[in-house]
């Protein structure tokens, strides 16, 4: 690519990188990347799911997840593993 660096060019990285900054510009600094944060947050799009649950039906999923849980803890070989990973969820 032919890029060169010599002392002159350190010595002016150094430099820049050295120097601190005012209050001024840190507030500056700061109001650009809240900026940059809000903008993020405003371009992503809300989902709306596209059947909304009962709590019946919520209440029944729970159920059934735990009958399988305690299925799984039951006939797995492996039980410490599996009682830490039903543990996790």
């Amino acid at each position: 690519m032919g890029l060169e660096v010599d002392q002159a060019d350190v010595a002016d990285l150094i430099e820049e990188y050295a120097e601190e900054l005012t209050t001024k510009e840190l507030k500056e600094l700061q109001k650009i990347s809240n900026s940059g944060v809000m903008m993020v947050f405003s371009s992503e799009e809300e989902v709306e799911p596209e059947e909304k649950l009962t709590s019946r039906e919520i209440g029944d999923i729970l159920g059934k997840w735990q009958e399988v849980s305690d299925f799984v803890e039951k006939r797995h070989p492996e039980k410490l593993s599996t009682g830490r990973a039903s543990g996790l969820i």
